[in-house]
């Protein structure tokens, strides 16, 4: 009993004093929280949509998240390796996320007008406007939130990624039950509040 007292007195210990353990921990609860939630979020888009919705879902999802991974070319790396030599964050944190934000607008746009040969079945986003451009701003989005984590671990904040994570996932998979009327869309406009 006395070595589990002082084993979880010397965890306490670490947790509050000591900034890389609290932050591990921290990222290994966000990574828990991130797939609990994308199982529940997946499960209910299964029971409330069809197959065939799921899927273009799905695919759409993937697609953003791989267009988000290239357009942030290494600077979430950047963020964390080089920040304790940067004098002025902010201004370089702004211009990163400008360069991205704008990387990841030409990347979707470069995807979309080419989506009839990458993935014909996702081609139905060129059909309208509205379409095309929610698209390409929840691209944008989705860079912007994978930099901005990034940003929290070089500051040693990484309690921010588990609260965001927490609140994307529950907004996730209770807009995806609230909005399972509007049949093709529910499933992808879910994800875009989650990401805002």
């Amino acid at each position: 009993m006395d070595a589990t007292k002082r084993l979880a007195g010397k965890t306490y210990r670490h947790f509050m004093h000591d900034s890389l353990y609290r932050n591990s921990i921290y990222l290994m609860g966000s990574a828990l929280v991130a797939a609990f939630f994308t199982f529940i979020f997946l499960s209910v888009s299964a029971r409330l949509y069809s197959p065939s919705t799921v899927g273009i879902a799905t695919a759409t999802i993937a697609v953003i998240t791989l267009l988000a991974n290239l357009s942030i070319l290494g600077f979430n790396n950047a963020v964390i390796r080089f920040h304790s030599t940067i004098k002025k964050f902010d201004q370089y944190v702004n211009t990163i996320i400008l360069i991205v934000g704008v990387c990841s607008i030409l990347a979707s746009i470069i995807f979309l007008t080419g989506s009839h040969w990458f993935s014909p079945k996702l081609s139905f986003y060129c059909q309208n406007f509205f379409l095309f451009s929610s698209f390409v701003v929840i691209t944008c989005l989705t860079t912007i939130n994978l930099l901005t984590d990034s940003v929290f671990i070089a500051k040693r904040v990484a309690v921010y990624i588990f609260i965001e994570n927490v609140f994307m996932g529950i907004t996730k998979a209770a807009s995806t039950a609230l909005l399972h009327q509007s049949r093709n869309y529910g499933i992808l406009i879910a994800f875009t509040l989650g990401v805002v």
